[in-house]
């Protein structure tokens, strides 16, 4: 179903109701700015979602619910800046991709994408990440990708990546990193590319472990 591109502001509850069958679902490039709990509830058989280029700025606790099937969740290019720590506990089965790109956030808080245990791909990119506290990417146990550039993070917690074995390609590129700890790579037992450049490193002899790791 494509309702792309026709300026559509709200979505009134029930809206959905009797898609059931309905696979794909485009909705970006248009000026929704809220979502009501369980307008979704209906589109059990949803597999893309695709919300980008939208007014979003919430993502509450019952935003997707009852979207058993979503495996692709397209929300870049909003305004989101708060994030429910439950906006994703239905999303059982989001495999592919997570892309909260473009939007606000700022910070990453703790069990920010619990229930995300399938998920492979996460894109933060350009989101004004300044922190990512403990936790914040708990149970992200099968990730594979996770893209943190063009943002604003200068020190990265020794516990930020712990639990993510699986993941192979990171991207850290234009932030503003000066230094990292050994403590930081060592979970990432998994990682075959890391990308950190165009980040104002200080290169002193207390990174010459990097050197040897790479």
């Amino acid at each position: 179903l494509h309702l792309n591109n026709n300026n559509i502001k709200r979505l009134d509850p029930g809206i959905f109701e009797g898609l059931s069958n309905l696979h794909c679902l485009y909705l970006q490039n248009n000026q929704i700015a809220f979502v009501p709990r369980g307008l979704f509830s209906d589109l059990l058989s949803v597999r893309y979602l695709s919300l980008q280029r939208n007014r979003l700025s919430v993502l509450g606790s019952g935003t997707f619910l009852g979207m058993i099937s979503l495996q692709t969740l397209n929300l870049a290019n909003n305004k989101i800046s708060r994030i429910s720590d439950s906006a994703f506990h239905h999303l059982e089965n989001l495999a592919y991709l997570l892309s909260l790109s473009h939007n606000p956030i700022g910070s990453i808080h703790p069990f920010a994408f619990k229930g995300l245990y399938k998920l492979r791909y996460l894109s933060l990119k350009n989101v004004k990440l300044k922190c990512v506290a403990v936790n914040g990417f708990f149970g992200l146990t099968n990730l594979s990708q996770l893209i943190l550039s063009y943002n604003d993070l200068e020190n990265i917690n020794s516990s930020t990546f712990t639990l993510l074995n699986n993941l192979m390609y990171l991207q850290l590129d234009r932030n503003r990193i000066t230094k990292l700890q050994p403590e930081v790579l060592k979970p990432l037992v998994s990682l075959t590319h890391l990308q950190v450049n165009y980040n104002p490193w200080n290169c002193s002899c207390k990174m010459l472990w990097l050197l040897k790791w790479l």
